[in-house]
């Protein structure tokens, strides 16, 4: 498909692509370890989960107000404004000294939320039968950023620290403005048509589904940092991720790949499938304490799930839009999609607060796999059905 856009056109999704790689990996070498990192400011597992929630809850916060805005100021306008609230907000948790500065910080760098924009500028370039190329374009850089940047950060903290990471990330997303400049705004086109399509109303079970797996996805992140790297120290918690992370990723890659030559095959039910053995398989390793050579293999259906999500949800979610997609719904979804991460980050600190260690990872457990198997459901309903 990528073949049947022109050159311009591709430079400037690649741009996109490339702007959301440097911001998004920025947030991905954080994510691994700030419980591990707030743990040195405070015991409180609620603050800890606040501290790695509180970017995804002012991201899911702003994500209808960056449609509104956008439309205001410029597409572009917007987008440097949501830079600079990334760049301030990681320079004021690299110069903090507390718990609440901290969480001040991620709140402030969530602020710069530009998920909305960027699809809408990416959907702009493009004629509406290559809208599903172009998001999987511009997705491409978040893909690989999520691998990059969750798969080394530990290896790399080893040697900088995890204090440093807040600094890289604010460099990174100046680096971001220069690239977002050198991309052409298209027009922005009114839909006669907005609001969803009659009788058709899966883009709501996604959302939820969205919701769900997103609360899931942060649980995980937070139990496995705060237990693998008491467990094992920081070197093994690193060989953990890097490793099923690089397996995971070229996995979700071919087997993407595969899928999507199959007409009748549904990816987001594998993926699906895969997230919840996964689970299941994560959290035996964590109540057992199993060697962590067999935690970094109990890792990779988890992870080879979520990133064939990540890969397949936004050009199911267009499909399913079709004609009366606009910047409104794409800004729900995200609200969604980060709400659910801010919530699964506070849930799983709460379990860690209220309830006594030795019985939290068990009812972390037994969320998640509920959360997981209603997305499963919802996931499967809503791309039942939806022309390739």
């Amino acid at each position: 498909m990528a073949s049947k856009l022109d050159r311009t056109t591709l430079i400037s999704l690649s741009g996109l692509s490339m702007a959301q790689f440097l911001r998004m990996t920025g947030i991905f070498f954080i994510v691994p370890l700030i419980g591990v990192y707030a743990s040195k400011y405070t015991s409180n597992e609620f603050l800890i989960g606040l501290s790695l929630g509180s970017y995804e809850i002012s991201m899911a916060i702003m994500q209808i107000p960056s449609g509104y805005l956008s439309k205001k100021i410029g597409r572009k306008n917007y987008i440097y404004l949501g830079l600079s609230f990334f760049v301030l907000g990681n320079f004021v948790s690299f110069f903090g000294n507390n718990i609440f500065i901290l969480i001040a910080g991620r709140f402030v760098a969530g602020l710069g939320a530009i998920s909305t924009p960027v699809a809408s500028i990416a959907i702009g370039l493009v004629p509406e039968d290559r809208r599903n190329t172009a998001m999987a374009i511009t997705g491409l850089g978040i893909g690989f950023a999520f691998l990059g940047g969750i798969g080394l950060s530990p290896f790399i903290a080893i040697y900088i620290g995890i204090r440093n990471f807040f600094l890289i990330s604010a460099i990174l997303g100046t680096l971001a403005v220069f690239i977002i400049r050198m991309i052409r705004e298209p027009s922005q086109k009114i839909e006669r048509n907005i609001g969803y399509r009659k009788k058709d109303h899966r883009n709501y079970f996604i959302f939820a589904g969205s919701f769900l797996i997103s609360s899931v996805a942060f649980m995980i992140f937070l139990s496995i940092q705060i237990n693998f790297v008491s467990f094992y120290g920081l070197y093994r918690y690193a060989a953990i991720l890097f490793f099923s992370i690089l397996i995971s990723g070229i996995l979700a890659i071919s087997v993407s790949e595969v899928a999507y030559r199959k007409k009748h095959f549904n990816i987001i039910a594998l993926s699906l499938i895969l997230a919840i053995a996964g689970i299941a398989a994560v959290y035996l390793g964590l109540f057992f304490r199993l060697d962590y050579i067999i935690c970094m293999f109990a890792l990779i259906p988890f992870f080879t799930g979520f990133s064939i999500y990540e890969i397949s949800i936004i050009p199911l979610f267009a499909r399913v839009l079709n004609r009366n997609e606009n910047n409104i719904s794409y800004g729900v979804f995200y609200a969604f999609q980060y709400s659910g991460n801010g919530f699964g980050a506070l849930l799983q600190g709460s379990l860690g607060f209220l309830i006594l260690k030795s019985h939290a990872v068990f009812f972390s457990f037994t969320v998640a796999m509920a959360f997981g198997l209603a997305s499963g459901i919802l996931f499967i309903y809503s791309s039942s059905g939806i022309e390739k």
